[in-house]
């Protein structure tokens, strides 16, 4: 759903180019001949459907005809998206038969094709006055074919289907779930507005470049915090719906507001209750007045794209409130997170001291230390011989590559010394990093211990 089109409003149009395409067989009967390969479903002419109704054990769903399209009935009639509709229809036509599995009703149940079976999804298609088209019962899965039980509502015999058949059995595998997708490449800015902490920005003065503003002395972003929320309406989908009308007990408190280069600014507020999270959102157009938009000969690829740009936004706009407004969705709690992240969890202390140093470590590893290759040592024996270890080391600690090569358990350390080379605070075990960067350049740390196992540490740059 690119650039603002909203699939679920356009459903008439993609449901008719399917259906205006698919193939009519022959009418099922009574004396349905098998055939291998021949279709199961034959004769179902989709400008017919009024009314699609699929059952299973998860759930009842119905669809049903509304002007041009389909909404789902059982789910608040909510329009339902032209894709799904479409790729129902297209399986169950194409559905062909390998042979025939039982030729009367009696193995139904064991086959999963009885109307009452678990395994059973039954899709039955009504005309406008609510008379039977056609229905069809998909079962189990037929052991050592790779299809299906299959048969028509109306007729006893079960065959195995040539392949898989999908049939999607929850109201809301039929809904387009994507509330927006704003490309990250056009997004101009994010402005967040939490309930509780400083409001802030995320801007993107061209493409490809992000930053945090007003980033206070002292303070840094942490690595990556700000792109979850710079990029929370990529890809935006809900995981439920409700009307709004039914929903005036939230509290909508946080706010998230993306501005597109394009002119298009999307408004998303959110609300908690009873652990779930809820989203409403809304739309404006902000670039030049459409009726002062004019496309002339002259005018040079990049102006014209600008203003074909500002036309689609305008017209993204209009069909996002027209689907959106009436409805409040829920979310994810991450999804609902990234929309309005605190302020304060974006940002970490400067850390006093440099930012990378050079150091050289001897470690006494133990069986079963992270990456460790010791086989037959205990921690606690690790420990008490680099505790009797550390003494000759700070008596001679112009010998320390000495000490390395002839203690230190690190795979490939011997033949370096125990030379890590130069690194920054955040590369190395935090245990390890604390006590490296306080010491002075060719000063020893004391023993320290990390998930790796003892440290005797030697800054050097």
């Amino acid at each position: 759903m690119k650039q603002g089109t909203f699939n679920a409003l356009g459903v008439g149009a993609g449901v008719m180019v399917l259906l205006s395409v698919l193939v009519a067989f022959e009418k099922p009967t009574v004396d349905f001949d098998f055939a291998k390969g021949r279709p199961l479903v034959r004769n179902l002419d989709p400008k017919q459907i009024a009314t699609i109704k699929v059952k299973s054990k998860a759930e009842e769903v119905k669809l049903d005809r509304m002007n041009d399209g389909f909404v789902v009935s059982s789910k608040l009639s909510y329009p339902a998206a032209n894709k799904e509709i479409n790729s129902l229809i297209r399986d169950l036509a194409k559905i062909t038969l390998a042979s025939e599995a039982a030729a009367n009703k009696d193995a139904h149940k064991a086959l999963g094709v009885s109307l009452d079976a678990d395994d059973a999804k039954v899709v039955t298609f009504l005309d406008r006055e609510g008379k039977e088209l056609v229905g069809v019962v998909v079962g189990k899965s037929a052991e050592g074919s790779g299809g299906y039980n299959v048969r028509l509502v109306n007729e006893d015999t079960v065959y195995r289907s040539e392949s898989y058949v999908s049939v999607r059995e929850k109201a809301l595998d039929y809904i387009e779930k994507e509330i927006v997708n704003n490309e990250r490449n056009q997004i101009e800015k994010v402005e967040v507005k939490p309930a509780a902490g400083q409001a802030y920005v995320i801007s993107s003065p061209k493409e490809g470049e992000i930053a945090l503003e007003g980033v206070p002395a002292g303070k840094r972003v942490k690595a990556s915090a700000h792109e979850g929320i710079f990029s929370a309406t990529s890809s935006f989908s809900f995981e439920d719906l409700a009307p709004a009308t039914e929903k005036q007990d939230l509290e909508f408190k946080d706010t998230q507001v993306v501005t597109r280069r394009d002119g298009a600014k999307f408004t998303f507020e959110v609300a908690k209750k009873d652990d779930k999270f809820w989203v409403r959102g809304r739309a404006d157009y902000t670039g030049p007045a459409v009726n002062t938009i004019t496309i002339a000969k002259t005018d040079k690829d990049d102006e014209l794209k600008k203003k074909e740009a500002w036309l689609k936004a305008n017209d993204a706009v209009k069909l996002f409130n027209a689907q959106h407004q009436s409805w409040v969705y829920q979310v994810g709690s991450w999804k609902a997170e990234n929309l309005a992240k605190p302020f304060n969890d974006l940002v970490e202390d400067i850390p006093v001291g440099p930012e990378e140093i050079s150091a050289q470590h001897i470690l006494l590893s133990y069986e079963g230390a992270e990456r460790s290759e010791v086989k037959g040592r205990t921690k606690d024996e690790a420990k008490a011989k680099a505790e009797a270890l550390w003494p000759q080391v700070m008596a001679a600690p112009d010998k320390f590559n000495d000490f390395a090569r002839d203690n230190t358990d690190e795979p490939g350390g011997k033949e370096k010394g125990g030379d890590l080379g130069s690194f920054k605070r955040e590369a190395m075990a935090k245990a390890f990093s604390e006590a490296a960067f306080k010491l002075e350049v060719n000063a020893v740390s004391e023993v320290v211990e990390s998930e790796f196992g003892f440290h005797i540490i030697k800054r050097t740059k």
